[in-house]
């Protein structure tokens, strides 16, 4: 039987997503790569529907952002991840966070503003709020 999930849910689990960014990480560091490259860096032989749902996927979670195109290049957020700050700045990156605002975003539901996925997980990962 065929997976039920909904498309618009990404196909890794957040740890692998930080493992694949990783691996692309060492390879690019910061500079922005094709898509292509990113797809080769992750194991696969170009860009076929396996490729395009992990690099999706990984994007989805804010680690890989888009620069100049059709490339992409390691996000800020996953640098952070991969090398964590000190308490200190830990504790400044959270109040940058919690004082700049949500998206306007309305949710097509509730109809109440909703913030973005990866500024949530950002809040998270320093502590200002819990899962």
């Amino acid at each position: 039987m065929a997976r039920v999930r909904s498309p618009n849910y990404p196909a890794l689990s957040l740890p692998e997503a930080i493992s694949r960014v990783k691996t692309i990480h060492d390879a690019e560091q910061h500079l922005a790569a094709p898509k292509d490259v990113i797809a080769k860096h992750l194991g696969y032989n170009g860009l076929n529907g396996a490729a395009l749902s992990t690099v999706s996927a990984i994007g989805k979670y804010g680690l890989i952002e888009e620069a100049n195109g059709d490339k992409m290049r390691v996000s800020p957020l996953a640098i952070s991840i991969l090398y964590p700050p000190s308490p200190a700045e830990k504790r400044l990156r959270s109040k940058r966070l919690l004082l700049s605002p949500f998206s306007s975003k309305k949710s097509k539901k509730s109809g109440r503003a909703t913030a973005p996925a990866t500024k949530i997980f950002a809040l998270i990962w320093y502590g200002a709020i819990s899962p």
